[in-house]
């Protein structure tokens, strides 16, 4: 079951006053904004290395939550036509436009700060780095969102009679999108 969920690295800066900010991941291995935009939207006495990076879904479902979300929590920004960064208007805040599955392994991998992922790629991503206990001490659920959800539906031949003995399935080959199953 899918719950979507906002996950940080540990060490990941998170603002402790509205400008103290620590962590390891680095906004300059961001893409560059349109120099033309940089600068104007960028809040005043902000250096490029104090910014958090939040990554959010570029598209799908749950974009239009997540943006709703982070307009309520003053997270406001104008995305460029065509470009997948923006800047918060308010805060040292850079949204980062991913595609959804891709999110927990910025996180992971330090390149992103904070972000906003389905529980199943999360954990389909720490099971992909094939060392689960270190991946997951790299990736912390700050808060499962409420929004997002959906379900696993399994299909097989109404032979197999899986309502009622689920154990059908036992060394039957099982076909699917997951690459890690469990």
């Amino acid at each position: 079951v899918r719950r979507t969920v906002l996950c940080r690295r540990p060490e990941a800066r998170i603002p402790t006053t509205s400008w103290v900010l620590e962590g390891t991941a680095s906004a300059s291995n961001m893409p560059a904004m349109d120099s033309a935009m940089g600068p104007t939207m960028m809040p005043a006495n902000v250096v490029q290395d104090d910014i958090v990076l939040f990554a959010v879904p570029k598209k799908g479902r749950i974009f239009e939550e997540c943006m709703k979300l982070l307009k309520g929590a003053g997270l406001d920004a104008k995305r460029p036509d065509r470009l997948d960064v923006a800047m918060c208007k308010e805060l040292p805040v850079k949204l980062v436009f991913l595609p959804a599955a891709d999110i927990p392994s910025y996180v992971l991998e330090g390149n992103i700060d904070l972000g906003i992922s389905g529980s199943d790629m999360l954990e389909e991503t720490i099971l992909g780095e094939g060392h689960t206990e270190s991946a997951q001490a790299n990736v912390k659920v700050l808060m499962k969102l409420g929004f997002g959800k959906c379900r696993l539906c399994l299909e097989a031949p109404k032979s197999l009679n899986l309502n009622r003995n689920p154990e059908g399935l036992v060394g039957k080959r099982i076909v699917t999108s997951f690459p890690h199953p469990s």
